[in-house]
């Protein structure tokens, strides 16, 4: 018996020995010479199956993200520019036609997306259209891509991290696999941490990072891979599955399900098929955010009609208070509907706020009015999501509201 625990005591201490040596480095060493990272500048790979998830969208919040099918994909990442053009073209498909986001689809449409550098912008036709916003989000997929990983963490600043773990099996693509050991690295960018996962044969299975929501604040936004093929050297996964949102689907109650944001069977690809060098179009060189602006239209004695930007509001005048129909986009919005209303009303409270439905685009101020003091009126199926997951308390690393800064102490949520 002693002889045996001596024998296993060895063992351990042996396999110990060999995982200290191990290093981030040494980890994305290798992977880098299996995935043929090291000499890779660019690539160019292209699909012409798969689906859209539109991410805030769901008929129903207990809902997938209502999804539209591509017919058409193509997609080239210059790692050394920092830039990628992405081309699909998107169709209703066999998909339900419910939700929002503009489904039902009538007939084919093309969606360009740029991004160099800082700089974002789509194309419609002729005309690029600057797109300020989405420049970090566009900028954290290069290297959530499989070798955009491996050179983001080795670039200088990075500062990657290795942990290892074991995990038994998983969900989504990844259902079903062995309890096995896994090399976890992870790097930060900029504000962000992205984090990806190695298995034993050092290929790259999922790379994780947040993102800043109005709705949700430090979202989840992940990609799994599969399927890895070999052309010239180089490895590519033959399937893209990515998630966005519902970061706990092992831990019940989830009282959203939207999650399944991106999929794609790749057919082809080409290693250091860079394209043509994307030039910033005058145009969206210096672009800034449109400037919130609040114009307030009388439809009625005491209702105002609160217009500007995309989405709108209506105020309408009580004895004692005032009730505010839409808190849409974002806290910088619902700031400034809220000042105008108080400007014709500075004896009123905003008591109520009366959101129409779950769309994010149309839930982004919810959580400041919820802070300025506003009970929120819903409809009942959003009571559990709105209470428990949107108008948490829990800190926002991205980008910190009023709400996760500086919580109130009593608030209410009703229901119709």
């Amino acid at each position: 018996m002693s002889k045996t625990l001596w024998s296993l005591a060895a063992a351990l201490a042996l396999v110990s020995g060999t995982a200290s040596a191990q290093t981030a480095q040494s980890v994305l060493q290798a992977a880098s010479k299996n995935l043929g990272a090291d000499n890779l500048k660019c690539i160019t790979y292209t699909g012409t199956s798969g689906y859209v998830g539109i991410v805030g969208q769901a008929h129903d919040i207990r809902d997938d993200w209502p999804k539209v099918a591509i017919s058409n994909y193509t997609r080239t990442i210059n790692y050394d520019a920092k830039s990628s053009y992405e081309d699909r073209t998107i169709t209703q498909g066999n998909h339900p036609r419910v939700g929002g986001g503009g489904i039902p689809l009538q007939g084919e449409q093309r969606q360009q997306a740029y991004v160099l550098d800082k700089t974002a912008w789509n194309m419609q036709g002729e005309n690029a259209v600057p797109q300020p916003d989405a420049a970090d989000v566009r900028q954290i997929d290069i290297w959530m891509s499989p070798h955009g990983f491996i050179k983001g963490a080795m670039a200088p600043g990075a500062n990657p991290v290795l942990i290892t773990r074991y995990e038994n099996g998983a969900v989504g693509t990844l259902a079903g696999l062995r309890y096995r050991k896994l090399n976890i690295i992870s790097f930060t960018f900029g504000k962000y941490r992205i984090n990806g996962t190695f298995n034993d044969e050092n290929l790259l299975e999922r790379v994780e990072t947040r993102i800043a929501n109005p709705v949700r604040g430090d979202l989840n936004y992940e990609a799994e891979y599969t399927q890895w093929k070999e052309v010239g050297g180089v490895k590519f996964p033959g399937n893209f599955h990515n998630h966005t949102d519902w970061d706990n689907e092992t831990q019940a109650p989830n009282y959203n399900g939207g999650h399944n944001s991106f999929g794609l069977t790749v057919t082809g690809f080409k290693p250091n098929e860079c394209g043509q060098a994307l030039t910033v179009p005058a145009n969206v060189q210096n672009a800034k955010p449109e400037q919130v602006t609040v114009t307030s239209t009388q439809l009625a004695p005491g209702v105002f009609y609160l217009t500007g930007g995309s989405h709108h509001s209506v105020s309408v005048e009580f004895r004692d208070y005032v009730a505010l129909v839409e808190a849409p986009l974002n806290q910088a919005r619902t700031l400034a509907v809220f000042d105008a209303v108080r400007k014709m009303y500075p004896n009123k409270p905003v008591k109520y706020v009366v959101n129409s439905h779950n769309h994010f685009d149309h839930l982004g101020g919810i959580r400041t009015s919820f802070h300025e003091g506003a009970t929120i009126i819903t409809h009942a199926s959003n009571r559990d999501f709105y209470k428990n997951e949107v108008l948490s308390h829990e800190p926002w690393t991205l980008e910190p509201d009023r709400l996760s800064l500086y919580p109130p102490t009593e608030s209410t949520i009703s229901n119709w």
